[in-house]
C-alpha cells in the first residue's frame, strides 16, 4: 500500500482485549493520531493530507479517532476508509448476523465472546444504552445533561454508528468495503444509512465486495482474485481522499495567506466530486487529558512486555539446550 499511494503509513500496534480492554485501543490510537500530526517531518511527511485506514477492529478505531478527534477540537483526518468494520459492539441480532451463525470464519458465538472481551465492564454499565441509542439517537439516556453528555461521548467512541448527529455531519469524507459473507455487514449498511439520512451523500460511499467473508484481506497474500480487485479498489478510494485532502489544505493555506496581506478572500473552489472531503481546520494538539500510549497504571508498556517475553524465551530456551 506504501509504494502504491507513495506515501508513509504509520502502523499502530495498539494492546489487544481482553488484557487490555476498551478504551485502551482507541486511546493508543487516537495518542498515535496526534503523535503523528505534531511528527509528521520524523516519518518523512508533511501531514498537509492524512487518512485513517483499518480493516475488522481496526476499521472501528479508524472511525473512532476521527470522531475523538471532533470531540477533543483537533484537525480530523481528510478520509476514513474502512474494510468490514464492526461499529456496533453490542450484540442484537440482524440478518447478516443470523445468516453467519455457524459462519467457519467468525461464527456468531466467536463474535459475542470478541465483543464481550473488548466491550468488558463499559457494556455491563453502558450496554442497555447501545440499543436504545441504536433505535433512536436522539433518545435521552440521564436527566442529568453532563451524565447525558458524558455517556454519549464515550458510546460515540465504542458504537460509532450509535455516535451523536453532531458528530456524523462532520465526520470525514468516508469510504466503505464491506463484505457479503460478513457477520458485520449490516453494520456498514446502517452505518453509511445514518450518514445519509443526515444528508451526507456525495462524500460517502459503500461496496460489497462479493462472496467475501469476513477477513478477506488476508486472503490477498495468497492471490485471491476476489480480494486482489477489492484490495486494488480501496487503494484507489485512499489516493483519492488523500488528494482530495492536499487540494483544501492548499485553499486553506492560500485563503490565511491573503487574509494576512489583507487581499480579497480567495473564491471558493469548483463544486467538489463526490468524494471530496470538507475543509480541514487548524492543528491542535492539547497537552492534557492525552493518554500515554501503551501504558496501564502500574504496568508495562507494549515495549517493555514484548522484551520480557523474549527474555523468558531465551531463558528457557537456553534452559532447555
Amino acid at each position: 500500500w506504501a509504494k502504491a499511494l507513495e506515501a508513509p503509513i504509520l502502523s499502530v500496534d495498539y494492546d489487544l482485549a481482553p488484557e487490555h480492554p476498551f478504551p485502551v485501543a482507541v486511546c493508543q490510537a487516537f495518542f498515535a493520531y496526534c503523535w503523528a500530526l505534531t511528527h509528521a517531518s520524523s516519518l518523512g511527511s508533511t501531514a498537509r493530507s492524512v487518512i485513517c485506514v483499518g480493516d475488522s477492529a481496526g476499521g472501528n478505531l479508524a472511525a473512532t479517532v476521527a470522531i475523538k478527534a471532533l470531540q477533543m477540537g483537533i484537525k480530523p483526518p481528510a478520509g476514513v476508509v474502512m474494510l468490514y468494520p464492526a461499529l456496533y459492539l453490542h450484540l442484537t441480532p440482524s440478518p447478516s448476523r443470523i445468516l453467519a451463525m455457524m459462519d467457519p470464519l467468525l461464527p456468531l458465538g466467536n463474535l459475542q465472546l470478541c465483543m464481550d472481551a473488548y466491550a468488558n465492564r463499559f457494556a455491563s454499565l453502558y450496554g442497555r444504552f447501545s440499543a436504545m441509542l441504536h433505535l433512536d439517537p436522539s433518545a435521552k439516556i440521564s436527566d442529568d445533561p453532563e451524565e447525558d453528555a458524558k455517556i454519549r461521548r464515550w458510546l460515540a467512541v465504542l458504537s460509532p454508528l450509535i455516535a451523536p448527529d453532531e458528530f456524523l455531519r462532520d465526520f470525514p469524507s468516508c469510504a466503505i468495503m464491506a463484505s457479503e459473507l460478513d457477520p458485520l455487514l449490516d453494520d456498514s449498511i446502517m452505518f453509511i444509512r445514518r450518514m445519509r439520512k443526515l444528508g451526507r451523500v456525495k462524500d460517502v460511499k459503500l461496496r460489497v465486495a462479493p462472496c467475501l467473508p469476513h477477513g478477506w484481506l488476508n486472503m490477498y497474500f495468497v492471490g485471491d482474485k476476489g480480494s486482489l480487485s477489492s484490495s486494488k479498489e480501496a487503494i484507489s478510494w485512499m489516493k483519492q481522499l488523500l488528494s482530495n485532502g492536499l487540494a483544501g489544505h492548499q485553499h486553506d493555506s492560500e485563503e490565511e495567506r491573503r487574509q494576512q496581506e489583507g487581499s480579497p478572500p480567495v473564491p471558493p473552489p469548483p463544486p467538489p466530486p463526490p468524494q471530496d472531503p470538507p475543509a480541514e481546520g487548524e492543528v491542535w494538539v492539547p497537552t492534557e487529558d492525552l493518554p500515554t500510549p501503551n501504558k496501564q497504571p502500574g504496568g508495562l508498556t507494549g515495549e517493555e512486555r514484548r522484551k520480557e517475553e523474549w527474555r523468558r524465551e531465551g531463558d528457557s530456551i537456553s534452559h532447555f539446550h
